[in-house]
């Protein structure tokens, strides 16, 4: 029989007592106790015999174990088809072990868990297979997936994803991890846990060994081996077992798990609590006196858990690398105390209602905006407000973001302030009116410190726009910087609302010709680009230069940032030549200004990249450096611009070749945007998009997947859903990942929803269809579905031909379009048309800009059409002539992929046979490496051999 929860709450209390006996005395005293203890003696006896092995940290740590094994396992075992590496971790019931195929289906690591011999083992085969139903809930990028299981005779096994990383704590303790990237990684955590309780998991045993961070600083959930399932199938009843030990942890156990109570989500979020405590003090939540079990069960029951600020203040064991305890108290000080101690509420009902709820109030501290768990007065809300925005115009003394906060009543004063002073007092009198009525009476909707900072933005634009209506220079102002904060905010609608008021009001005012307008003209057409509409925006450009060009010497920084719209959005046109005229004028022009600006870094920045998009690597390396050496002098090393330049820059060290370097930069420009902008910004997707794209580079694909799908739902909830820019753009590139791992069901859904969101005539589509329609007409032949894909690929061609001509990107582009019709002829059986138009391939053959990207589409369309011995080898000779192919196609895991495999097909049809074998050898090598056993580009690989 199993213990029952209560029976192991009294066999701890009673071990209370075992411990304060000598080894010599216990052994009697378990003969001394009376019914109903007695039927306890086989447990107590079992836990006093472990306490004797193990020091008292690690049995608080690890499950209360049954008896040992009466064997190990060892290296070189095998378990249905995995053989045994080296052990990865083992507690009372089951031990871990770094394994591989055996059978050489596939080379990826697995995490094989075993239960120890001896222990019941149909009991264990039923609770494997509980923890597969469990696990096969759940695909969430921050939770370890199962990837197989099954038994050998009564030996079950399970084979899990294989986390190569740290522990969260080790992790952040060898990484000297500051506060901000702590609270980011227990962000991740909660996200998974909230995925587990949508699916009707609880975990039950969350603790730092069960959450691991791996190298690419991604946490992955661990262990639901004793999770509950909140299902009323039946299962409850299979799964709430204590198969794998007692069903928790105590220093991260709920005080309902400790009574033996009803255990539900909350106790996941109590756990999370205790984790996040540990991680901002360096100290465990509970620290009873007496280091003994029942000591700390009792402290977790009564106690109430200390403020993490003062933990920090007074322990002198608490802090974080490189932080004073003085110090450091005052960052948990306010917000962290408040979320700390409300997930280790001792009622669950008190507790955070979800841990997406939690979640959200990191996130709001890390953006320093108001936390909701914190009933606090308006004048909270408006410190947080003032903390976001510290670089904010001073306005007459008074911060701007009083003018933010207010929007109530407005005392505004009736006549024009002509002169500098009279606006000064009239703005003066009008933020006072706006502090005051928000202190009182909130947004009229609910209290004040439940207003948001964006909800008293957007209430306080409105009556400015709508009551406020004088034309005088005062509200022009007003208007201009609550339009550069709804920029800040992500806020577009309402950005371009305030700048078309200003806009007219500035013409008004001052006249078209005026310096005020043509600040107007840049401010609007620098939200378009924004909106990622870079045709208009070209238009507006040009207007707000021709504009400034009459004041460049009066306002040589306004000057520079026009250029620096035009070199911008004339790159993302594929101009590079015209583009750098503006970036070169611009960067000139603040260099010799020796300005200290974040334009003088975005100029190298800009500039750096129409040398990028041309391949031209040598040249846009030191400009890249030149700016974020600018960035570092001017900002410090954890700036916006900063973050800006390393995530461009980071860019670049992938296309070179340099991945270990580029996910440096990527993660580093992560964590900054993360800290300053918090989890939910563009900047913060476009981050975790590049990161992507190394990672795909690389060949890490699952990770891959999940930074595309953090850059998408980020962009879909701050701007919407398909933002062109942003998340439409990121679609496209997760769509063509997940084609290339044989995921071709979802790929197609994520292409056909980018369509049906980007109708014809959209500006996504415009500047999109391109890349989206040649990789998804490429799934759409390999899916047989040749009217659709020649559907796709009539509006690309439509599309090609609108591009001015003689651009690289213009051929580039054409030769991919020519390389997909022919293989389109190809699988429609078309083979006289496909040979046809493979005799055009060869000769369209060139890297433009040094891309070699078409090249390489064009070798594969004529290696699949079927070459002779002659042909194949001109086609080879081709290729190979246009210079560094193989090294540049070694960039990309999966370009070398197609290579070697267009490279295969061709030496064997040359004639080369054992060398064709070699390649598909490699082939197969590497595909087995990033590719799902199940891939079609692995089983095409295998075809091809064989």
């Amino acid at each position: 029989m199993r213990p029952t929860a209560r029976e192991w709450t009294r066999a701890l209390r009673l071990m209370d007592d075992a411990l304060a006996l000598t080894p010599g005395e216990r052994e009697a005293w378990l003969k001394t106790l009376a019914e109903p203890d007695a039927a306890l003696r086989p447990l107590l006896s079992e836990l006093l015999a472990q306490r004797a092995r193990l020091e008292a940290d690690e049995f608080l740590e690890a499950p209360a174990a049954l008896p040992e094994p009466h064997e190990e396992f060892r290296k070189g075992q095998q378990h249905g088809p995995y053989r045994l590496l080296r052990g990865l971790g083992r507690g009372g019931m089951a031990s871990v072990w770094l394994a591989e195929r055996a059978d050489g289906a596939h080379r990826r690591p697995v995490a094989l868990k075993l239960p120890v011999v001896g222990c019941g083992q149909a009991r264990f085969a039923a609770g494997f297979a509980q923890e597969t139903l469990i696990l096969s809930r759940l695909s969430h990028p921050h939770i370890a997936s199962v990837l197989d299981a099954g038994h050998d005779g009564p030996q079950p096994w399970l084979a899990m994803e294989f986390v190569d990383g740290q522990t969260l704590t080790d992790h952040c303790h060898s990484q000297a991890l500051a506060l901000p990237a702590r609270l980011a990684l227990m962000v991740q955590v909660l996200r998974a846990v909230q995925h587990a309780h949508i699916h009707l998991v609880i975990h039950r045993d969350l603790k730092p060994s069960n959450v691991m961070v791996d190298r690419n600083g991604q946490v992955k959930l661990l262990d639901f081996g004793i999770a509950k399932l909140l299902a009323g199938d039946g299962s409850e009843a299979a799964v709430s077992t204590l198969w794998q030990g007692r069903a928790m942890t105590p220093h991260y156990a709920a005080p309902e798990q400790i009574a033996g109570g009803q255990v539900g989500t909350a106790a996941d979020i109590y756990a999370c609590g205790a984790l996040l405590f540990e991680l901002i003090t360096g100290r465990r939540a509970h620290q009873p006196k007496r280091d003994t079990p029942v000591a700390l069960e009792d402290s977790i029951l009564h106690d109430e858990v200390p403020r993490p600020s003062r933990v920090a203040a007074t322990d002198p064991q608490a802090g974080l690398p490189g932080v004073t305890g003085r110090s450091l108290a005052r960052q948990l000080r306010g917000d962290l105390d408040v979320i700390v101690r409300k997930a280790m509420h001792k009622l669950p009902t008190e507790r955070y209602a979800s841990a997406d709820a939690m979640a959200e109030d990191i996130e709001r501290h890390l953006q320093q905006r108001p936390v909701l768990a914190r009933p606090d007065s308006a004048l909270y809300t408006l410190r947080r407000f003032a903390a976001r925005h510290r670089a904010g115009v001073m306005l007459s003394g008074l911060a701007l973001v009083a003018l933010v906060a207010g929007s109530a009543t407005i005392a505004w004063q009736g006549r024009q302030a002509q002169l500098a002073g009279e606006r000064a007092q009239a703005t003066m009198a009008f933020l006072t009116g706006l502090f005051e009525n928000t202190a009182r009476l909130g947004s009229g909707v609910k209290p004040a410190h439940q207003v948001t900072g964006k909800e008293l933005l957007e209430q306080g634009a409105t009556r400015l726009l709508t009551e406020h209506t004088e034309r005088n220079a005062l509200r022009l102002e007003l208007l201009e910087l609550l339009s550069r904060l709804s920029s800040d905010l992500d806020l577009l609608d309402l950005t371009e609302t305030l700048q078309d008021e200003a806009l007219t009001l500035s013409a008004a005012l001052h006249g078209q010709a005026s310096r005020q307008h043509a600040k107007a003209l840049l401010a609007r057409a620098e939200t378009t680009v924004r909106r990622g509409d870079f045709r208009t925006g070209l238009a507006q450009g040009e207007q707000a230069l021709a504009a400034l060009d009459r004041w460049r010497d009066a306002l040589p920084e306004s000057w520079a940032q026009a250029q620096l719209l035009m070199g911008n959005v004339l790159d993302q046109l594929g101009r590079e030549s015209e583009a750098r005229r503006h970036l070169e004028a611009a960067l000139e022009r603040l260099r010799s200004a020796e300005s200290r600006s974040e334009d003088r870094s975005r100029a190298a920045y800009y500039l750096a990249r129409t040398y990028e998009a041309t391949r031209d690597y040598a040249a846009a390396e030191p400009l890249y450096l030149d700016g974020l050496e600018a960035a570092y002098r001017n900002f410090g090393p954890n700036s916006y611009i900063v973050a800006f330049g390393e995530m461009n820059y980071g860019d670049l060290l992938r296309l070179l070749g340099r991945g270990v370097e580029a996910r440096q930069k990527l993660q580093h420009a992560l964590q900054t945007y993360t800290a300053l902008l918090g989890p939910k910004h563009l900047s913060v997707a476009g981050a975790w998009f590049y990161l992507g794209q190394a990672l795909a580079a690389d060949g890490a694909r699952s990770e891959a997947d999940a930074a595309y799908a953090r850059a998408i739902a980020i962009s879909d909830e701050v701007a919407g859903p398909f933002h062109p820019n942003y998340g439409g753009f990121f679609v496209i590139y997760r769509a063509t990942l997940l084609a290339d791992m044989g995921r071709w069901n979802e790929a197609r859904a994520l292409f056909e929803s980018w369509l049906k969101h980007s109708p014809p005539g959209s500006v996504s589509r415009d500047q999109n269809i391109r890349w989206a329609g040649l990789n998804f007409s490429r799934l759409l032949i390999q899916q047989r579905d040749l009217t659709a894909a020649a559907r796709i690929l009539d509006e690309v061609d439509a599309s090609i031909a609108t591009l001015p001509p003689g651009l690289p990107r213009t051929e580039l582009l054409r030769q991919q379009a020519r390389a997909r019709r022919a293989q389109l002829d190809m699988a429609g059986g078309r083979i006289a048309v496909s040979r046809e138009r493979r005799d055009g391939l060869l000769h369209a053959m060139s890297a433009p800009g040094g891309d070699f990207s078409g090249a390489l589409a064009l070798l594969t369309a004529f290696a699949e059409a079927q070459p002779g011995s002659d042909d194949a080898e001109q086609a080879l000779k081709a290729y190979e002539q246009l210079g560094d192919s193989n090294r540049w196609a070694a960039r990309d895991i999966e370009q070398q992929a197609r290579q070697l495999h267009a490279f295969a097909v061709l030496h064997r049809a040359a004639g080369h046979t054992s060398l064709g074998r070699a390649l598909a050898e490699q082939l197969i090598e590497l595909r087995e490496r990033i590719d799902a056993p199940d891939s079609p580009g692995l089983e095409q690989a295998r075809r091809l051999l064989r």
